[in-house]
């Protein structure tokens, strides 16, 4: 049912372009470049500021993003990075 609701709500025409390019190839790779990524420096920069860390996946993932001839905004990357933290944060 909540699923239902977030379809109807302004939230997902809010969130629709985002979604777009998330459930193109590109957005696959963006989606697991970015968890893998920030797995990795939540494990391993565990005494970074987070403004650290976000430099540092930033740059990883474009780089891979790069590497696979994608080119996405920074913006993408961006909220890709705070998906990633927020579902970290859940478990």
């Amino acid at each position: 049912m909540d699923k239902i609701k977030f379809l109807f709500s302004g939230v997902f025409e809010f969130l629709k372009p985002f979604i777009k390019i998330l459930l193109t190839q590109s957005g696959v790779i963006l989606m697991k470049a970015t968890q893998e990524t920030v797995q990795a420096i939540a494990t391993n920069m565990q005494d970074k500021e987070g403004h650290e860390k976000r430099e540092v996946a930033f740059n990883l993932i474009s780089n891979r993003l790069q590497e696979s001839g994608i080119e996405l905004a920074s913006v993408v990357i961006n909220s890709a990075i705070e998906a990633a933290v927020l579902k970290l944060k859940e478990k």
